[in-house]
């Protein structure tokens, strides 16, 4: 099964591990697989790049990086399926 996760339902996931915390986990359990789009990816980058939430990330040792797996948006993969493989979250 594949999941498109907008930025209003992935950043309460991410950060804060709300509602949509489960559907990250079967992600990176391999349940289901996250599937997006350059702008979605783009648009959650420069939400995260913030620094209300990237004080949130760096609380969990993370970086906005980390969230990308080192990529930016934009930078490889295609405008049509564009794959977030890790999301780490805060524990």
């Amino acid at each position: 099964m594949r999941l498109v996760l907008d930025t209003n339902t992935a950043l309460p996931g991410l950060l804060w591990g709300g509602p949509p915390g489960p559907l990250i986990d079967a992600a990176l359990e391999g349940r289901v697989e996250l599937a997006s789009s350059l702008p979605l990816l783009a648009e959650l980058q420069g939400v995260l790049s913030r620094p209300k939430f990237g004080a949130r990330l760096a609380q969990g040792g993370l970086t906005v990086s980390d969230v990308f797996d080192g990529r930016s948006p934009g930078a490889g993969g295609d405008a049509s399926g564009h794959r977030a493989h890790h999301c780490p979250r805060p524990g």
